[in-house]
């Protein structure tokens, strides 16, 4: 499990450069702690230890984090090249301006900044992912919307599907960590299974990637 998805490097748009850098990262920090738990684990068939189990959970923890991480670098890089090139996106923000302003103390704030800019877009840009930003990416419905927003199809239903387990195990694994005295409140994690959802995340990480670097060279 866990296959080797190579990112494609050739030639992404200069504004991914960071993106493709925490892409990389990631996969790294993936590869290490599988090595290090084949290390701990050797030919044992016995069950897992506490420790080998603590790394399972590292890998699952530390993929959604880097999720949230490149999704809003992506954004906060590419907003402001992608509101010229997709109507989508450009609606989207205008969507965004006019829940704002709804709101009076928002209004007079958006007034304000937009007159003494020199570039009141770019404000409302900064704005927008600022907002996003305020936000963590933990949770299936986040990720849907994320792609929604840049206009990005996700790759299929099952890739869905597995993302709203993936994320619930995720949340499991964070609640386990709080301490029950007298009482074990951790389950098991299996290698097979902690692998698939690591190798679901990296394959929804490269397609988003190549789908924006479409987006902004066309």
């Amino acid at each position: 499990m866990l296959k080797k998805i190579t990112t494609k490097k050739k030639a992404l748009h200069i504004s991914l450069k960071k993106s493709l850098q925490i892409l990389e990262w990631v996969k790294r920090s993936v590869v290490s702690l599988k090595e290090t738990f084949k290390k701990l684990r050797g030919q044992s068939s016995w069950t897992t230890t506490d420790s080998q189990q603590d790394i399972l959970r590292a890998m699952l923890i530390f993929s959604c984090a880097w999720l949230d991480a490149l999704f809003k670098q992506v954004f906060k890089d590419t907003l402001k090249i992608l509101v010229e090139k997709d109507e989508w996106i450009k609606d989207e923000l205008q969507k965004f301006l006019e829940r704002k302003i709804k709101d009076e103390k928002n209004w007079i704030e958006i007034m304000s900044w937009c007159l003494l800019s020199d570039n009141p877009k770019l404000y409302i840009i900064n704005s927008r992912w600022k907002d996003l930003w305020a936000s963590s990416l933990q949770s299936q419905s986040q990720i849907l919307e994320i792609h929604q927003k840049m206009n990005v199809k996700i790759l299929d239903k099952q890739i869905i599907e597995e993302l709203e387990i993936l994320f619930k195990d995720r949340n499991h694994i964070i609640h386990e960590m709080d301490m029950i005295f007298g009482k074990k409140n951790r389950r098991q994690r299996t290698q097979p299974i902690t692998y698939k959802q690591v190798e679901v995340l990296l394959k929804i990480w490269d397609n988003f990637l190549t789908e924006i670097d479409k987006k902004i060279s066309k």
